[in-house]
């Protein structure tokens, strides 16, 4: 990806950096069928897919926890 502006880049840089701490964080929580840690690289390919995104970003940041904040 190219960048125009000096303030897209850091945008980019520090929305990359978030990212990667998540995947990190992630990567503590979730272990393969052998018990064994997933890789970065496996981390990410399973958060292509919206579903996958959605479903071990939950098991990160429950729903439920932040949810009832915004019930009425």
């Amino acid at each position: 990806m190219q960048c125009i502006c000096g303030n897209c880049l850091t945008n980019h840089s520090g929305l990359n950096r978030i990212y990667m701490t998540l995947l990190r964080s992630m990567q503590d929580q979730f272990k393969g069928r052998n018990g064994s840690f997933y890789s970065i690289i496996t981390l990410q390919q399973m958060c292509v897919a919206p579903a996958g995104a959605i479903e071990i970003s939950n098991e990160v940041m429950p729903v439920s926890d932040w949810a009832a904040d915004f019930k009425s």
